[in-house]
């Protein structure tokens, strides 16, 4: 069988795994696998109070299907716990990540901020935002665009037009929330000129960092033969995730729209009703044309 890794000169060019540990989990692989489903089940089913006992169960060294303090594994289970809506079994997981001795990087600090407003909590996601700069982790623009998702829920348009202002490289989702902003703060110079840009293409295609970008390269460094689907498969479903914020920012843009298009033909009306002879009050024209 011709072994794909080999050159022309007869070296070998794969690569080998630059994490500080394999890639395999526990003593035996396959049944750590088989406990990383399990374990990402039991946190779906479980109630918020039983979190920590069954991750802690999961990670034990006295189990011989222990799962291996990887970052991997709480992106599944970040990932699963997101897609069901499961905002505060997010959190949590996310806090005992750390108690286990699990780095946390810019990937898992973005799904938990993204959960923490979703689940009502933006104060706590501007927390974790302080936290990644105080650290020194990278500073994405997904991480900007959640940070700015925070400010507006807590109604600071300013604050995230400021972040907006400071970002180098934004994308759809930043102008449009950037917009959003501008028009809760009442800036309709700002609003019509980022509208302007939008029109005129001015925001850059970024990577995604939030489902694939530089912090999982983890995932790419799997050796070949292993079977590491249960791992690579976040990023994909991540993806999902954040499909559905598209789709919250769609449909809020489309609101926005829509009240516009509201306001105007209410002024066309009233100016309409001035216009008549048959009523003096303008208002009361408006009401009978309704």
């Amino acid at each position: 069988m011709k072994n794909k890794n080999k050159r022309k000169d007869g070296k070998n060019t794969k690569v080998k795994h630059t994490m500080k540990h394999p890639p395999s989990r526990g003593l035996n692989p396959s049944h750590s696998k088989s406990n990383l489903y399990a374990t990402t089940q039991k946190l779906l089913e479980c109630e918020v109070t039983e979190v920590q006992r069954i991750l802690f169960e999961a990670f034990s060294p006295e189990r011989s299907d222990a799962l291996r303090a990887d970052p991997r594994a709480f992106t599944m289970f970040s990932t699963r716990l997101r897609k069901q809506k499961q905002w505060e079994k997010c959190i949590q997981v996310f806090n005992l990540q750390q108690q286990l001795g699990v780095e946390r990087n810019t990937i898992s600090f973005n799904a938990v901020m993204s959960a923490a407003i979703k689940g009502k909590k933006p104060k706590y996601a501007l927390e974790l935002f302080a936290e990644m700069k105080k650290i020194g982790l990278d500073i994405t623009t997904i991480t900007i665009n959640v940070a700015m998702q925070a400010h507006l829920k807590l109604n600071e348009p300013n604050k995230a037009l400021e972040l907006f202002d400071a970002l180098e490289e934004k994308d759809t989702v930043s102008l449009n929330t950037a917009m959003a902003a501008a028009e809760i703060a009442g800036d309709d110079d700002r609003l019509a000129q980022l509208r302007d840009k939008n029109r005129s293409g001015g925001a850059a295609d970024v990577k995604r960092n939030f489902v694939d970008g530089d912090d999982n390269d983890d995932d790419a460094d799997v050796e070949e033969g292993e079977d590491d689907s249960s791992l690579s498969s976040c990023s994909s479903s991540e993806g999902d995730d954040e499909d559905e914020d598209e789709e919250e920012r769609r449909s809020r843009i489309k609101k926005m729209k829509k009240n516009q298009q509201k306001q105007e033909e209410e002024m066309r009306l009233r100016n309409s009703a001035v216009d008549t002879n048959d009523e003096d009050d303008a208002d009361l024209a408006l009401q009978k044309r309704r």
